[in-house]
């Protein structure tokens, strides 16, 4: 009897709590798209169920990408979709813009004091107080 249905290839925050929102977090760094993309393609050669990935994918182009190279089955949205509800939709619609979210976790840090959304558009003076609360989250 099969017990794993698929996998989802994901850094998650759960292990490190606030040190992973804060890696990213930090003024005018920005990691990689697609992160885990290249261990999400060594667990599909591996394994016989569908392997899902996320992780910084914002663009439709990579995410067409990893399909059609086979580095995944399917392709997993967290935070482009909480800063465009409407992303999936668009792409489906033929649009190719990537999603306006520029990885600075604050949707995620900030979300046990205050309702999940995007703090895309807000200056660095104005995410300074969310940095401190983060830091205190630690």
């Amino acid at each position: 009897m099969r017990m794993v249905f698929r996998i989802e290839v994901s850094c998650g925050i759960g292990g490190d709590g606030g040190a992973t929102l804060l890696g990213n977090a930090q003024p005018g760094s920005k990691p990689d798209q697609a992160y885990n993309r290249e261990i999400a393609k060594t667990i599909k050669n591996r394994v016989k169920v569908p392997v899902f990935v996320v992780g910084g994918i914002i663009d439709p182009a990579t995410m067409v990408d990893i399909i059609q190279r086979g580095d995944a089955d399917y392709v997993s949205l967290c935070r482009s979709l909480i800063s465009d509800p409407e992303f999936p939709r668009k792409i489906q619609e033929g649009g190719n813009k990537p999603a306006r979210c520029i990885q600075c976790n604050l949707c995620l840090g900030y979300i046990v004091t205050e309702p999940l959304r995007c703090y895309h558009g807000k200056t660095l003076k104005d995410k300074e107080p969310l940095l401190k609360d983060i830091l205190v989250l630690e």
